[in-house]
């Protein structure tokens, strides 16, 4: 049984389908991916290496946030955290210019990409008096968090999950915006992924009480296996051979759990997520929901009063005589 299939089964009838997008994060060559995720034999100090300064060069993003990757959340105070480093002094940054075919313009800092990290770090740069530029290849902000205007009205096929609701950066814009957040779509219970089971699978009567409970009790066990593996591995390599020892009810509900649970929730392939790391902490204090409309309904309110050029592509980035040039 596929998801859309159980999804089909457990639906409202009268909730036809009208249209269907889909996202290409993975195949737009300005992000190649939805959000970023440990391969097998990386470690999260891989993480912490991107994000250390090089001459003034910060590397910023989810992927460099080592308490919540591959989170809306993550981009915003990595941003924020490089921004810091600049005010703190001491890594050797200097005015940067912006190469232009006729006049040069000088910066304190010269951003690159308009996603959550870069307008973190924009907004508190140009609050502490910084002559800050930001740089956007696309047409509209906010990276892999934009919505997409569809003949149906702006949808959220990018981040859509505020984890922590309490603590959350990202909410006085939501609530001063008026975005309308869905609470009860998704449950995480103390940040533990074993409490994550697919929903198609759990809800509407497709497994009764005591099939659920064995399911969820082999789910477990399996979970088990994989920490005792001793070996960092891809995750398929791991957990393949112990499903395909299963009758073929049991793997296609344990194979649906961890698909949803890993290429859905994590985003790695099984091929290629590692087995040691394959979950990595994300959650803040407060309730997880998710946002019902894009957060680009925000837009206005995360650029103001920044200097971004959109339609702007940076196609190098040199030190040059101490000054990075762009």
């Amino acid at each position: 049984m596929s998801d859309l299939t159980a999804l089909s089964d457990t639906c409202d009838p009268r909730a036809i389908p009208v249209a269907v997008f889909a996202s290409s994060w993975v195949s737009d060559p300005d992000f190649a991916m939805t959000y970023s995720y440990l391969r097998a034999n990386g470690t999260p100090e891989d993480r912490q290496a991107l994000s250390v300064p090089s001459m003034g060069l910060q590397i910023a993003g989810e992927a460099t946030w080592l308490k919540a990757p591959g989170t809306m959340h993550g981009a915003w105070f990595s941003g924020l955290r490089a921004a810091d480093r600049v005010l703190a002094g001491g890594d050797g940054a200097d005015k940067t210019p912006i190469l232009k075919p006729v006049v040069q313009e000088f910066y304190d800092v010269v951003i690159v990409g308009a996603g959550l990290a870069g307008i973190a770090a924009a907004r508190l740069l140009r609050s502490s008096g910084c002559k800050v530029v930001v740089l956007e290849a696309s047409t509209t902000a906010l990276g892999r968090a934009r919505g997409f205007t569809t003949p149906l009205g702006d949808v959220p096929l990018g981040g859509m999950w505020l984890h922590g609701t309490k603590t959350h950066p990202l909410m006085p814009f939501v609530h001063a915006s008026g975005i309308p957040l869905v609470s009860d779509v998704w449950t995480v219970e103390n940040d533990d992924p074993l409490s994550i089971t697919s929903p198609v699978f759990t809800q509407k009567g497709l497994l009764d009480s005591a099939s659920r409970d064995k399911e969820i009790a082999r789910f477990r066990r399996l979970q088990q296996h994989l920490n005792a593996t001793g070996s960092d591995r891809s995750l398929a390599e791991n957990l393949l051979p112990p499903l395909r020892a299963l009758d073929t009810g049991s793997r296609c509900v344990q194979e649906t759990w961890f698909r949803t649970l890993y290429e859905g929730l994590v985003a790695g392939d099984l091929d290629d997520l590692s087995t040691t790391h394959r979950y990595e902490p994300f959650m803040l204090d407060g309730e997880d929901m998710m946002l019902a409309a894009p957060l680009s309904q925000a837009e206005p309110l995360f650029l103001e009063g920044l200097d971004v050029r959109f339609n702007t592509r940076v196609t190098d980035v040199v030190r040059d005589r101490g000054i990075w040039r762009v």
